[in-house]
């Protein structure tokens, strides 16, 4: 009996023994794999902090690319790589960047990866980051020589709408281009016959296309994705705070001007064969905002020749109108006047009787005139990136950087 008490006695204490062992065992797994967890979140956390430091560098200077080489931050440490251009032809309407399954895509000229490894302890973790935007030199609202999201149809008229990039010269600049035209809606319709050229970009490399008719669809835009849906506004159009063009106009800074009516100060009268009552502008540069009523109608009016910047034509409700434009003194049509220089931003617009060096942008998705435009093959709307980034500069404004609609980052894709 006391040989079988002192048997049980020993095996209940090894039984115990090796219980203890087992249970420390998977204790100290289970701290390792704490440990491990910890340092692994800690690591993650890191790397996704310092994603938020590169963002923050870039948007104050879009050019940045130096990255950070064994930053120290809160106990560990991380190394980020800056790769891609991020202004290379997103404005274009190119698509966003897509991975295959776990990997991101590699760095092209329409996107920017941010490609981080976080380290805390023995363990690491990579963040990977891809960045868009729109192109710092240009608003984000310009996609084409003529850009709207209703239909451009009739619009268009007969006229050459060129969305390669022309200098301030007119000349063309290869490989920078846009759209001819662009807009919302799911079809275009070359109804009168008009002369189009432009860029489209394969793989970011772009093919320069001349004027044509017909033309190259690859150089019409469709069904333009806007996600935060399409500005109705002029500030919303350039990405800025609401009242700032207004604000700009009022202050006179750069030759801004501001009006209400077409009879006021420095307006002159002029007589045209259809239109034997009708006023003139004077000069314009940096940012002229006209704002009248809502569904105030303007017939005939012209812009003088000697015109450049950002003009604004826009009522409360996006409901102002302005039928037959012209620039410059001379005949019916306006010749010969000089080409307007910048960007045209209008609530509804039609009869485009005059030249632009720069763009044209219609808020107001209008899709109710039937009318014809035919009598303007002699007058062209060339894109020029130059011409729209003086003006905005003349205004004041800053193109790309902090405070413009270049800093305004979109993240595509994050992978951890």
């Amino acid at each position: 009996m006391g040989k079988l008490l002192l048997f049980l006695v020993f095996g209940a204490i090894v039984a115990f023994g090796t219980f203890s062992i087992s249970m420390n065992e998977k204790i100290n797994d289970g701290v390792d794999n704490a440990v491990i967890q910890f340092e692994r979140s800690s690591a993650r956390n890191i790397a996704s902090s310092v994603i938020g430091l590169a963002r923050l560098e870039l948007k104050a200077d879009p050019k940045w690319k130096a990255g950070y080489t064994n930053l120290q931050i809160d106990g560990g440490s991380a190394t980020l790589t800056v790769t891609g251009t991020l202004y290379g032809n997103l404005s274009k309407g190119k698509g966003k960047a897509k991975g295959k399954g776990n990997k991101p895509p590699a760095a092209t000229d329409s996107v920017l990866v941010l490609n981080c490894t976080g380290t805390f302890g023995q363990n690491t973790s990579n963040v990977v980051v891809v960045l868009t935007a729109p192109s710092p030199d240009l608003p984000p609202v310009v996609r084409g020589a003529i850009t709207t999201f209703g239909a451009i149809d009739h619009l268009v008229s007969d006229m050459y709408i060129d969305g390669r990039d022309h200098a301030t010269d007119n000349k063309v600049i290869a490989g920078s281009g846009t759209f001819s035209v662009s807009t919302g809606q799911a079809t275009f319709t070359n109804n009168e016959e008009g002369i189009l050229g432009g860029t489209y970009y394969t793989g970011g490399i772009p093919t320069d296309v001349k004027t044509s008719y017909p033309e190259n669809p690859l150089i019409v835009e469709t069904s333009a994705s806007w996600p935060n849906g399409w500005p109705t506004t002029p500030d919303a159009a350039i990405g800025l705070p609401v009242g700032t063009l207004k604000a700009i106009a009022q202050s006179g800074v750069g030759g801004s001007q501001y009006f209400t009516t077409y009879n006021g100060p420095g307006w002159t009268k002029t007589v045209r064969q259809d239109y034997p009552t009708q006023y003139m502008s004077p000069p314009l540069q940096g940012v002229t905002y006209i704002e009248v009523p809502d569904n105030k109608k303007w017939k005939g009016m012209t812009l003088n020749d000697k015109s450049s910047g950002i003009v604004i034509f826009h009522s409360p409700n996006t409901t102002a109108y302005w039928e037959y434009l012209y620039c410059g003194d001379g005949d019916q049509d306006g010749w010969p006047a000089k080409p307007f220089k910048g960007l045209l931003i209008f609530d509804k617009v039609f009869h485009l009787h005059l030249d632009v060096v720069g763009g044209l942008v219609q808020l107001k998705s209008w899709t109710a005139n039937p009318s014809t435009c035919g009598g303007n093959d002699g007058h062209f709307i060339n894109f020029s990136r130059n011409t729209i980034t003086d003006g905005l500069k003349a205004g004041g404004l800053q193109v790309g950087g902090v405070g413009s609609w270049g800093d305004k980052f979109d993240v595509v894709s994050w992978w951890e």
